[in-house]
């Protein structure tokens, strides 16, 4: 966000990009940009929008569902359908009932596996396949991984296709 924020604020014509988040995420975004978080900069960039657990939010054909998943803060997964497909994003989370409701059916599941070990606010690899495997996901996407753990061999899963998130690839649902 800062990123996007610093080309707004530098572009003469920018326009004002819509962007949803919990309850206070602009005033946060205030206080990096400027070290005031009453300053309202935020809003003179983006069409500031908030989110709550099980909103659904309609964007074009896109509809957009929020789970409040398991951190250390405040944090959402998402849930993106259209008639012709779907995907889940799981956001930072540990273990929660969220997930399965979250990622139930999805063509593409793109999951954090922050954690090396089982952890309060992150998944393991391990837990992010399990999660795909009982949540019946056509495919898992794996993010956020350590970097010890990049090159670590994914054929021990097999049940669904699995991979590793990698800049400028693309993946069609």
């Amino acid at each position: 966000m800062p990123a996007v924020a610093n080309w707004a604020l530098n572009t003469d014509d920018a326009k004002k990009i819509r962007v949803y988040g919990p309850e206070g995420w602009d005033r946060r975004l205030d206080y990096f940009l400027s070290g005031d978080e009453g300053s309202g900069l935020s809003k003179s960039i983006f069409e500031v929008g908030y989110i709550a657990d099980g909103m659904v939010v309609d964007i074009g054909q896109l509809q957009v569902t929020s789970h409040a998943v398991r951190h250390s803060v405040l944090t959402f997964g998402a849930r993106i359908e259209s008639n012709e497909g779907s995907i889940a994003y799981s956001g930072d989370t540990g273990p929660c009932e969220a997930l399965a409701d979250l990622a139930s059916g999805v063509d593409l599941l793109l999951c954090e596996a922050g954690a090396e070990k089982e952890s309060e606010y992150h998944l393991t690899a391990q837990q992010a396949y399990d999660l795909a495997v009982s949540s019946h996901v056509g495919r898992l996407l794996l993010t956020h991984v350590p970097s010890e753990q990049k090159n670590s061999d994914l054929t021990k899963f097999d049940a669904l296709p699995v991979e590793l998130a990698r800049p400028r690839t693309k993946w069609i649902i």
